[in-house]
């Protein structure tokens, strides 16, 4: 490759350059120690929370986390969820050419807003995404008053 001015010009490959910048191995050579995986393939499950009439909704995406993995409990003005996600083991004839899930383990706290009742919080875990629902209080929920004229 060469410029106008006749200067010639190393061939720049920007993927080959993040890799070695970042200490990162192809994948034929990524034999790595399930220690030193660990440390930038964490589980960090992916979080939304709503607010609905009758309370609040917190959903959390737990693909291969099995009922008895997890674990949610309110107290007081805070919820929190923990967890984890084993890996599955590989038999000695594979090999892994490329691994991009994270594993182990997780806790997540949130603060609930005023006029929840985390003793009454329900969890429900199925196809892969967990929903806390925690109602508001009775005295809490929201009530429409009709306008007369």
């Amino acid at each position: 490759m060469r410029f106008d001015h006749g200067r010639r010009v190393r061939d720049w490959r920007p993927i080959r350059w993040l890799r070695s910048r970042l200490g990162l191995r192809r994948h034929a050579e990524m034999e790595a120690s399930e220690a030193e995986m660990g440390n930038w393939l964490r589980f960090d499950p992916e979080v939304s929370i709503r607010q609905t009439h009758d309370g609040f909704e917190v959903s959390m995406d737990l693909p291969g986390v099995g009922r008895d993995d997890v674990d949610a409990r309110g107290s007081g003005a805070r919820l929190t969820i923990q967890g984890r996600r084993t890996r599955e083991r590989d038999s000695a004839s594979e090999v892994v050419l490329m691994c991009a899930r994270g594993y182990g383990s997780f806790c997540r706290s949130f603060v609930i807003p005023d006029g929840a009742d985390a003793e009454q919080a329900q969890a429900f875990l199925a196809d892969g995404v967990l929903t806390v629902f925690v109602p508001r209080e009775k005295a809490a929920r929201v009530r429409r008053i009709a306008v007369k004229s």
